[in-house]
């Protein structure tokens, strides 16, 4: 089994949990999700629809969220994905306030836990802090009474340990299965509320070769670029300013990489909370000597990525 992050791992769960939606909608700073949604859309060479929220080029939309909301409201969004600092047993979520602290509000989640066709509620913490008996304010609610028009609720909700499936009729999860490396006594303990346990609860599946294939395609550049660039750094940098530390190279879902279109990376440059980092940033010879070193990795990666562009002409 070739290894794969946590991060592939749980975007492959959710692209599994997609199924026949027409249109995915993901909110902001949500890099899992809408990895998720784009390896379906990749392994089933399918027309799905997926809008991302606050992410220029990621949707058509020119006002917004506001786009977003009549997009749900006509009932054009099949798919969406919750969080919470909080989430019970029937499926409500709290993003309001909790253990004595405010967080900065529902915003939207209510309208669209009500209008999205189907939601699927994500949080990577499993722990009883997070999964609670009741939640302490509700943001929006996981079901509602027969009289209140509603046209979508929850599908399932993915941990970083476990799936659970929504059961609208006993309005209960159902551990559907436990991710390698946990067990089922374990979710029991880390799990606040009660839910019940399918019969053919098992381990849940690992990322195939062909999933990973897919989500590495154009991963691929983006590490040869981080690659090239810390080799320049750290060799270049090192003969010029002996005292700076080696940088270190990194891998994760941020916010600010995961928005673009092209191969990206971050380049922390120093920290001003570190005297020593704090002095040489304020040095004009240091941060040109760092800009010339960005640039020389970045022709090292144009030139070794010629190769891997002509693979992919058709």
């Amino acid at each position: 089994m070739e290894p794969y992050a946590r991060e592939e791992f749980l975007a492959c769960c959710i692209a599994r949990l997609i199924g026949d939606a027409g249109h995915v909608a993901v909110g902001a700073a949500s890099p899992i999700p809408a990895t998720g949604a784009c390896l379906f859309r990749a392994m089933h060479d399918n027309k799905l629809r997926i809008s991302l929220l606050h992410k220029r080029r990621g949707n058509p939309f020119t006002e917004g969220s506001r786009e977003l909301f009549d997009l749900a409201g006509q009932g054009r969004i099949d798919l969406f994905f919750l969080g919470g600092a909080q989430i019970d047993g029937e499926a409500n979520i709290n993003l309001v306030r909790a253990e004595g602290k405010r967080f900065p509000g529902s915003f939207g989640s209510a309208f669209m836990y009500f209008t999205a066709g189907r939601t699927i509620l994500f949080r990577e913490e499993h722990s009883r802090r997070v999964l609670v008996p009741k939640v302490d304010f509700i943001s929006a609610p996981g079901w509602s009474p027969p009289e209140v028009v509603r046209r979508g609720g929850p599908q399932a909700l993915l941990t970083g340990k476990a799936l659970f499936a929504w059961q609208q009729a006993t309005r209960r999860f159902r551990l559907e299965s436990v991710h390698p490396g946990h067990t089922v006594s374990e979710i029991r303990e880390q799990t606040g509320f009660d839910y019940d346990i399918a019969a053919g609860c098992a381990e849940t599946a690992r990322p195939s070769a062909q999933e990973l294939d897919s989500l590495r395609t154009d991963e691929r550049f983006t590490a040869l670029l981080a690659k090239q660039v810390h080799r320049e750094i750290a060799s270049g940098m090192g003969e010029r300013w002996p005292s700076a530390r080696e940088p270190a190279l990194k891998q994760g879902p941020f916010y600010v990489l995961y928005l673009s279109d092209m191969p990206a990376l971050l380049v922390e440059a120093g920290f001003v909370t570190h005297r020593d980092d704090a002095h040489r940033l304020r040095d004009p010879e240091y941060l040109r000597a760092m800009a010339e070193e960005i640039a020389k990795g970045v022709g090292r990666f144009r030139d070794k990525a010629a190769p891997l562009l002509a693979e992919r002409s058709p």
